[in-house]
């Protein structure tokens, strides 16, 4: 079986010389690596310590003779490329699409099947920027994996976020992404539809974007995915099996049919109806000035799902959107939740943090009450939750 090939981009920054000990931990672990580096990296850490370590010359000059090529060959050579550490100014840079170097360009020439991963260290007011924040989520929604920088003492002597995050994390990291894995997840995403006669129904504001976002980075991460979609909801794009639900009824057989499949995770992120009228057939008139609808209460169905499931070991993943601005109500819901369910982890979001915000908004997991993770917006979610499965499951 021949070696996982690292693309491994160093840019200019002082933390440069932290990348020596993570080349000298790849190579030791059986890792073919080849290294890039900007001519600013090559300020901090000469190319001879780049080419002793990896065993491999060190590319630099986009215009070298002979080597005029190296952006494409480079991106069909690697199998997992690494940013580390990468400063604002390549991270603005990459993220407007400008190419007037050898890592800008390999950015460009970049084929998404494969992983992307970038570590981020600077000053904390560079990396709190908005610019460089802005570009941080437009490389993000571009299936970048961003390794979040940490907070700590920082060159400039000040303390914040910004510190690159340590070394035996990112090599954790990429293990994570190289290994390979077949575990079998399935998701639930979107809203269901509750027919009141044969043309309406009662429905929600779930647009399965959070789903499915999830769905292509596991996708991406090696996961074999079944999505069970609510048929307006949004659609992975990845190749996965594609299931789709109207009613809670429609959605109820579908999990119980699949769920006796071993599947070693599930992810409920549909928004299931909490209540169902009787459907009356045909279409109701609409001369009347007022219509009583009866409702009934439905059973929740992420309460049973680890009875349906013959994986005894599943690991299941809830979600909790709840809309109060106390949160000390947030955190009740989310323990009722838990506790009924037996979830692993819980997601919370809030509809105050998006009703007037735009589609992007925060999450939180919990396990047991207690916070596991924070999440900025989807696409920071899915590959945290990625991690999460990788790291708790039996893969």
């Amino acid at each position: 079986m021949s070696k996982s090939k690292i693309l491994l981009q160093v840019t200019g920054s002082i933390a440069a010389y932290k990348v020596c000990e993570l080349l000298s931990t790849l190579v030791k672990a059986d890792y073919e690596v080849k290294v890039v580096a900007s001519e600013n990296a090559l300020r901090f850490v000469g190319a001879a310590t780049w080419e002793g370590l990896s065993g491999s010359p060190v590319y630099s000059d986009l215009w070298q003779q002979g080597r005029m090529m190296d952006h494409i060959e480079l991106n069909r050579w690697a199998d997992l490329i690494l940013v580390v550490p990468a400063t604002a100014s390549y991270i603005n840079r990459a993220a407007s699409g400008t190419g007037g170097d050898l890592l800008t360009t390999l950015f460009l020439a970049h084929d998404f099947k494969k992983p992307f991963l970038l570590a981020p260290a600077m000053n904390q007011a560079m990396y709190q920027h908005p610019v460089t924040h802005k570009s941080l989520s437009l490389l993000r929604e571009m299936g970048v994996e961003i390794l979040d920088p940490e907070n700590g003492n920082l060159a400039c002597g000040e303390i914040g976020p910004g510190r690159l995050m340590e070394p035996e994390n990112i090599f954790a990291r990429i293990q994570a992404r190289l290994q390979p894995r077949h575990s079998r997840v399935l998701i639930t995403s979107g809203g269901t539809v509750e027919p009141i006669d044969d043309v309406r129904g009662i429905t929600n504001i779930s647009t399965g974007v959070t789903g499915a976002t999830i769905a292509d980075q596991l996708i991406r991460d090696g996961f074999d995915v079944t999505y069970l979609g609510a048929k307006t909801a949004a659609k992975p794009t990845g190749p996965c099996r594609l299931l789709n639900f109207s009613s809670f009824k429609d959605l109820q057989m579908l999990l119980q049919n699949e769920l006796q499949e071993k599947y070693s995770a599930v992810i409920h992120a549909a928004a299931v109806s909490d209540y169902s009228p009787t459907p009356l057939n045909g279409k109701i008139p609409s001369q009347s000035e007022h219509l009583n609808i009866e409702l009934q209460k439905n059973p929740k169905l992420v309460n049973q799902l680890r009875g349906w499931s013959i994986n005894k070991d599943l690991r299941l993943i809830a979600f909790k959107l709840t809309s109060s601005d106390s949160a000390q109500h947030r955190l009740a819901a989310v323990d009722t939740l838990g506790k009924n369910s037996t979830a692993d982890l819980v997601i919370q979001n809030d509809f105050s943090d998006f009703k007037n915000g735009g589609p992007e908004h925060p999450f939180a997991a919990y396990r047991n009450s207690q916070s596991v993770f924070a999440a900025k917006n989807k696409a920071d979610l899915a590959q945290k939750i990625s991690h999460y499965l990788v790291k708790e499951s039996p893969l």
